[in-house]
């Protein structure tokens, strides 16, 4: 009965299995009123006729979801009829595994296993003739040793496999850890020789008793040019398994990249950065021993400084929270009237953000100061977190529709399964009449953005008004984005004899869904075709994180793979997506000559890099969402921040594009790259669904921040 602090999920179940049929969002807009209710069901075996899809009778195999706007019913699984589009279709071995998957863009799968159940091929065996869908890799195969451990994971061009795109092959060591990690991005890896592919190598150590190990520690990385290891020291003799630093050399000490200091076990309090790498050193520190001060009594940063050895504070933010430990302000201690200010709902979302000078003294923070109010930012949400309105106040003066600011007040419609849409073209995202038109979102049949507004930087003049189309492979993965060049709305994805839009990018995956590399286009050939790229292949580790990026400024074909390596990375402790570390060859000789590292808040967003000389040379600034703003840097190591102003093309000066939660944003569409999906900015919204599908994180597939 109140929309701000009460959602109503149902579930139904079948009588006889108790499976579930139905999951429904009751009043997705909370009005009071059901008539907008999503539901989608689940249908099962035992509610069909025909049992041809499935072997062996087992009424509890799920065999369709049914979206909520979908107007099929469950007998149209069967015949395959109705008028519906938005489901998905399964069929089955007689072992109950799975054999068939279409999707709502009539993309089938067929899948193979061997005798253990293991999957051994997904071979696309049914594309659509769309301009959207990109069918350069049909089939994904998988080999496995005797202990069933993954080997190999193979990418074809075809169903039949003979067309190798690339290759990933590891071996093993017999304590069952990943030795080696071939990554070959064009054919199949070669794992000795000359020509051997890039990999990168593990190193263990075991301590043993008799013929037992009481342990085993990884001992060092080595990256895929064999010109760097990250060596991993532990503490306490060895008699603990954590890690006591990361190092350039075994040991330590000087080399470090960052050594760690812990509270009891596991709990990090001081990370020092830098070694002989920094002239004083660059800390993160949460206070000191016994009290910590950093953490309050319930384990939340309240307090995390970054400080080189003089002490001067380099970067520096203190937290407050509420009763359910929602942070309510942000103070940024070295700059001026850049604290923020957070609000609510009853369901516990983010609803206004105000930045300014947090007023009343610390820690009892009560608002920001109007009198240096700098910026206010609303979101208005729907009961499944879908924003029904966004308001931004550039000035704070009360009003959001100033001319000649990046003022904005703007609603936005959705339908049935969440996508930003309206029935009247034009109309799903709407702004005063002074404001730029941002482009209205457009989605394929299985829910993926395949046209929508280009995330603005905040200083470009082709921000969310220019269109950008986006074209995805059998498994929903982006793989090339283009730009609307006549601005006409139509996708015209350079077909001869017409007027081409124009390619901007293209991404390569490999069988475990890691992007390997990205071709920027430079140059084009007639009806702008792209002809010339630039190209980034990336290397990972096994967390699914970049060790290492080779770099060509110019390229004749895609599957010309970039050799010079360019960036080097080393990831730290405190999060998986936390980077300690980048090193770069400048001058292109094999010489890893610079180096910077990061500091980022306790949300792990990227704030700043500071170099070797431990100058803060640039800094970055985030709405809540994610949209960043490049900050210059200050050369004087004073730790007062003289200069808060925005980067001339709001484009990191030194390529980093580790940013916002420690995702890579691409500086040439604006979009995140996180893993599985891409992430849009200034919609705070996946480009696609949730490749699991099962609302695990709530009703939206699109929803960023859970509700």
């Amino acid at each position: 009965s109140d929309k701000s602090k009460d959602r109503v999920t149902k579930f139904v179940y079948h009588n006889v299995t108790n499976l579930m049929v139905e999951q429904v969002a009751l009043d997705p807009n909370g009005d009071g009123v059901t008539t907008d209710q999503q539901g989608t069901r689940y249908v099962y075996a035992i509610e069909l006729n025909d049992k041809s899809y499935s072997p062996v009778r087992n009424g509890a195999r799920l065999r369709a979801v049914i979206y909520p706007d979908s107007s099929d019913n469950t007998g149209d699984v069967d015949t395959g009829g109705g008028s519906g589009t938005d489901h998905v279709k399964l069929a089955y071995y007689t072992d109950g595994t799975l054999y068939t998957r279409k999707d709502q863009r009539t993309v089938e799968h067929t899948y193979e296993h061997d005798n253990f159940r293991r999957l051994l091929r997904d071979k696309v065996t049914t594309v659509p003739d769309d301009d959207h869908f990109d069918p350069s890799i049909l089939r994904i195969d998988r080999q496995y040793n005797d202990q069933g451990q993954l080997t190999d994971v193979l990418s074809y061009s075809d169903t039949a496999g003979t067309g190798t795109v690339n290759h990933i092959e590891r071996s093993y060591t017999g304590w069952g850890g990943v030795e080696k990690s071939w990554q070959e991005h064009d054919g199949e890896a070669v794992t000795s020789g000359q020509n051997e592919s890039a990999k990168v190598y593990y190193n263990y150590t075991a301590t043993m008793s008799g013929n037992e190990a009481l342990y085993i520690r990884l001992s060092y990385l080595d990256f895929p040019s064999s010109n760097l290891h990250a060596h991993y020291n532990y503490d306490g003799s060895g008699l603990y398994s954590r890690v006591a630093s990361i190092s350039a050399l075994s040991g330590g000490g000087v080399s470090n990249y960052a050594a760690y200091k812990y509270l009891g076990i596991g709990t990090i309090v001081e990370v020092a950065q830098g070694g002989a790498s920094l002239a004083w050193g660059l800390d993160l520190t949460y206070g000191a021993s016994p009290g910590y001060a950093g953490f309050d009594r319930f384990g939340r940063v309240v307090d995390q400084k970054w400080q080189d050895a003089t002490p001067t504070v380099q970067d520096r933010y203190r937290y407050g929270y509420d009763a359910a430990s929602n942070r309510t302000w942000r103070e940024n201690e070295p700059a001026d009237d850049r604290d923020e200010y957070y609000t609510y709902d009853g369901l516990h979302r983010l609803t206004d953000t105000a930045v300014g000078t947090l007023t009343v003294s610390h820690p009892n923070y009560t608002a920001i100061d109007t009198a240096t109010d700098v910026r206010q930012v609303s979101w208005g949400l729907d009961q499944l977190g879908n924003w029904t309105d966004y308001r931004l106040d550039a000035d704070a003066d009360g009003n959001y529709s100033d001319t000649g600011t990046a003022e904005v007040d703007q609603d936005r419609a959705h339908n049935a399964v969440n996508e930003i849409y309206h029935a009247t073209p034009g109309s799903a995202i709407t702004e005063l009449a002074n404001q730029p038109a941002w482009v209205d979102p457009t989605h394929d049949l299985a829910g993926n953005m395949i046209g929508g507004p280009k995330p603005s930087t905040g200083t470009e003049t082709d921000g969310e008004e220019t269109r950008l189309f986006f074209v995805y492979d059998g498994w929903n993965r982006l793989t090339k984005v283009y730009k609307d060049a006549d601005a006409d709305g139509n996708f015209e994805p350079g077909d001869p004899g017409a007027a081409a839009d124009d390619q901007i990018v293209q991404y390569q995956y490999d069988g475990l869904n890691r992007r390997v590399a990205k071709l920027v286009v430079t140059g084009y050939a007639g009806n702008n075709l792209a002809d010339e790229w630039k190209r980034t292949d990336y290397y990972y580790d096994t967390n699914w994180r970049v060790v290492e990026e080779r770099y060509d400024a110019e390229v004749d074909n895609t599957t010309d793979v970039a050799t010079a390596v360019e960036f080097q990375y080393i990831w730290g402790l405190r999060y998986i997506d936390g980077p300690v570390a980048r090193l770069r060859d400048t001058g292109g000789d094999g010489i890893m000559d610079q180096i910077m590292f990061y500091c980022n808040d306790a949300n792990m967003n990227v704030t700043a890099m500071v170099n070797s000389s431990r100058e803060v040379v640039e800094r970055y600034a985030y709405d809540a969402y994610g949209k960043v703003t490049v900050l210059n840097g200050e050369n004087d190591n004073d730790g007062a921040v003289d200069d808060y102003s925005a980067d001339a093309d709001n484009i990191s000066d030194w390529d980093n594009e580790i940013l916002f939660a420690g995702y890579r944003c691409d500086p040439e569409t604006g979009l995140y790259h996180v893993r599985m999906r891409p992430y849009h900015p200034t919609l705070g919204r996946w480009n696609v669904r949730d490749h699991w599908g099962q609302y695990v994180d709530g009703m939206s597939l699109y929803e960023y921040v859970r509700s």
